[in-house]
C-alpha cells in the first residue's frame, strides 16, 4: 500500500517508515516535483502585450493608477478595469495583476442592472452612516 499523500496546499510531507529493506538502503524513488498552478487570468496578463490583436479602443483614467479600457484579446472584446504600474526599465505604464477583464456578455448584464446596483450602493452607504 503506498504511503498517504499530503493534502493539497500543505508544505509538510507525511512521515512514513520504509516499506522494505531496499528503501532503507536508499533505493527509494524521489517524490514527484511540485507543479505550479497558474490561473488563466495570470497567463492572460503575463502575455497581454503580445496577444492583443487591436489597440485599445477606449481608455478612461480612474483614480490613482487605475484605468478602464476596452480591447480585444484572442478575438473577444473585453472591458478591462486594471491597476497599472510604472515599468522601471522602459519608463512606461504597464498593466498589473490587480484587475478584472469583463467579457461583453457580462458587461451587458451589469449595464441592465445598473439601477439596482446604484440603489444597493446608496442603501449600503446609508446604513453605514447611521
Amino acid at each position: 500500500m503506498p504511503p498517504k499523500r499530503a493534502r493539497r496546499g500543505t508544505a509538510k510531507e507525511p512521515h512514513s517508515e520504509p516499506a522494505s529493506d531496499n528503501e532503507a538502503d536508499g533505493d527509494t524513488v524521489p517524490p514527484a516535483a511540485k507543479t505550479v498552478k497558474t490561473t488563466p487570468a495570470a497567463t492572460v496578463h503575463a502575455n497581454a502585450d503580445a496577444q492583443h490583436t487591436t489597440p485599445q479602443a477606449f481608455s478612461l483614467q480612474l483614480e490613482g493608477r487605475k484605468k478602464l479600457s476596452i480591447s480585444q484579446f484572442k478575438g473577444k472584446t473585453l472591458i478591462d478595469i486594471r491597476e497599472y504600474y510604472l515599468d522601471k526599465s522602459s519608463g512606461s505604464e504597464k498593466p498589473g495583476k490587480k484587475g478584472i477583464a469583463i467579457p461583453i456578455e457580462s458587461w451587458e448584464i451589469i449595464k441592465s442592472k445598473i439601477g439596482e446596483i446604484d440603489q444597493a450602493v446608496k442603501d449600503l452607504e446609508g446604513a453605514a452612516a447611521e
